[in-house]
């Protein structure tokens, strides 16, 4: 699901259907693999999409993965740091976010 998503049709299929809450979910709840999945799959959802940008924010997505930053999995950490990079792509509210969160 993660290489498919950078695809926009897929992309905004995945958004549309609500999917994003779950994946934001499963952020917090998942196995550290699948943490580090759900971090990679937001990291290609919001790559210059500034509505799959808005949507992963306004559900939380921001927090869950600067919470990832510190886990023991280092693919986990890396594409969590990739996906709040693209979160904050051109989104000053975003970057606030970022840093309300205690991301930087």
């Amino acid at each position: 699901l993660r290489t498919i998503a950078i695809d926009a049709y897929i992309s905004a299929l995945i958004v549309n259907s609500g999917c994003i809450s779950l994946v934001v979910k499963l952020l917090r709840v998942g196995s550290s693999d699948v943490q580090a999945e759900m971090a990679g799959l937001l990291w290609n959802l919001a790559y210059k999409s500034s509505t799959n940008q808005e949507a992963i924010a306004e559900l939380g997505g921001i927090k869950a993965l600067v919470m990832l930053l510190s886990s023991f999995n280092e693919e986990a950490q890396k594409n969590a740091a990739g996906a709040l990079r693209n979160l904050a792509y051109r989104s000053a509210r975003n970057k606030k976010a970022v840093a309300q969160a205690d991301g930087i």
